[in-house]
């Protein structure tokens, strides 16, 4: 499972997770992005925003996503 196929199961989470899924899928939806990894979306977030909350929110969805697949 890619990072992008994670997070579209995490889209209905009510907390920080739930809320970066959204915006990434948004994201990737809105600006027909086809990132899938992790790294990919790393660097299209921390372009985006330098908000240390945004940057959290991702740091804990990649964490999380990486205990799932080891």
């Amino acid at each position: 499972m890619t990072f992008f196929e994670c997070l579209k199961t995490q889209v209905n989470r009510n907390d920080e997770i739930g809320e970066i899924a959204t915006d990434i899928i948004d994201d990737a939806r809105i600006n027909n992005l086809d990132y899938q990894t992790a790294d990919e979306w790393k660097r299209r977030v921390w372009f985006q925003s330098s908000d240390r909350n945004v940057r959290q929110a991702f740091t804990s969805a990649k964490n999380e996503y990486e205990k799932l697949t080891d």
